[in-house]
């Protein structure tokens, strides 16, 4: 039986495959309009810097809803 987090991880990751996303900062920016908890607001900020840096931008922001979940 899959978790919770697990099943909306799965859910994420396909309507990013499905909308063909390439360009995730509006995304990193609707998740930190939508939280006031400072440790989720870090998380955020930490996956957009690594998103500058990263060659797959999209393996660095599910691994941010990873660890937001």
């Amino acid at each position: 039986m899959s978790s919770p987090s697990s099943d909306s991880f799965t859910k994420v990751r396909q309507i990013i495959a499905d909308n063909s996303v390439r360009d995730f900062t509006e995304l990193y920016k609707s998740l930190y309009d939508n939280t006031t908890e400072a440790s989720k607001i870090i998380t955020i900020a930490e996956g957009l810097h690594n998103s500058a840096i990263s060659s797959d931008r999209e393996i660095t922001f599910m691994a941010t809803i990873a660890k937001l979940l």
